[in-house]
């Protein structure tokens, strides 16, 4: 789904095949298979230019128009990094803040690592723990069957989504 100007495209930026987001926002659901395991592990690169605001909901669902419904979020953005819980429609937790490494320009991996039996998530930048054992508030957090890719400003790109299964 696309903003008011703009859209989406796939392109090359900064030598990466890639999801190209224009817009004022977009979204890009990703429908997955998830893991039958306990463990799971999504992993996507991001290409942020300065000044860009960008979220990762690794476990979303689409339910209505333009918002993510039960979901765990991250939104990055120059400077820091918030990551949010709940439900996007009617109210969010606010999990953890914290300044971000995260360069711009660059291409940069994002990786969350879910342990469904015990309800916690580890959030890593460039293979750099930002959040290790966060408690989740619900398992409907990470129910979703898709991967979301969000943009609320422009030319940020998305490469290399992965999804992995544990033991």
């Amino acid at each position: 789904m696309n903003g008011l100007a703009g859209g989406q495209s796939f392109t090359t930026v900064a030598g990466r095949s890639c999801l190209l987001q224009t817009s004022d926002w977009n979204y890009a659901y990703v429908p997955v298979t998830r893991s039958t395991t306990s463990r799971e592990a999504v992993e996507v690169d991001a290409y942020t230019p300065g000044g860009a605001h960008e979220s990762l909901f690794p476990y979303g669902d689409r339910e209505c128009l333009n918002d993510t419904v039960n979901a765990l979020w991250i939104e990055f953005f120059s400077g820091g990094y918030n990551v949010f819980g709940g439900d996007a429609i009617s109210g969010a937790s606010l999990l953890v803040s914290g300044p971000d490494l995260f360069p711009v320009d660059l291409w940069v991996t994002l990786r969350f690592e879910i342990d469904r039996t015990a309800l916690r998530v580890d959030i890593l930048e460039n293979g750099v723990v930002l959040q290790r054992g966060l408690v989740l508030g619900s398992a409907s957090w990470i129910s979703g069957l898709s991967v979301v890719l969000n943009s609320g400003s422009s030319s940020t790109c998305w490469s290399n989504l992965h999804v992995y299964s544990g033991t």
